[in-house]
């Protein structure tokens, strides 16, 4: 029975990740329930909570709207 249920489980955390819609609404709900909580910490130790994210997420999408790029366009993103 506990296979049975864990196997349900993953099952259904895959066919959320398998779409791009759900990738991203598992995103905004993150960001909306953790909003002052710790989310990633780079490699110098400097730690980002999620609002910090969402900030960045949301100066991303307006620097890619701004320089003419559009849903369906190819990009490279290097750091």
């Amino acid at each position: 029975m506990t296979k049975r249920l864990n196997r349900k489980k993953t099952t259904v955390f895959s066919n959320i990740f398998s779409s791009l819609a759900g990738f991203i609404y598992l995103l905004e709900y993150s960001i909306k329930e953790h909003w002052e909580l710790p989310a990633l910490t780079d490699y110098k130790g400097v730690t980002y909570k999620y609002k910090d994210v969402a900030r960045k997420i949301e100066k991303l999408h307006l620097w890619f709207e701004n320089s003419g790029i559009r849903k369906g366009d190819k990009i490279a993103l290097c750091s």
